[in-house]
């Protein structure tokens, strides 16, 4: 069985390249282009890793990654995130609408 990536980027070309990438490596892999879907896109397909851009519409990865890690000790391997802003802002600085 592979294991399960999900993708949360804005930025259709740097998504496409991921999937595209880690598709060939035999991964099986989501993809989401806003941190609200994000959500619901993790907790529909159960990743082993996400992949969250910092700088997301709606939520910013930070956002998304305290969402989904509580209580996901024994079956959430890891998120990575990134983001090209120098100064990211604090999570409190955006909301969660609706979740």
């Amino acid at each position: 069985m592979s294991k399960k990536i999900l993708i949360v980027e804005d930025e259709s070309d740097i998504r496409a390249a991921l999937v595209a990438w880690l598709e060939d490596e035999e991964y099986e892999v989501a993809e989401s282009s806003n941190g609200i879907d994000g959500l619901a896109e993790f907790e529909r397909f159960h990743p082993d890793l996400a992949l969250l851009d910092m700088n997301l519409p709606g939520a910013s990865g930070i956002d998304l990654c305290r969402r989904i890690t509580p209580g996901l000790e024994e079956t959430f391997t890891g998120g990575i995130q990134w983001g090209a802003s120098a100064t990211p802002r604090r999570s409190r600085d955006r909301d969660f609408p609706g979740v």
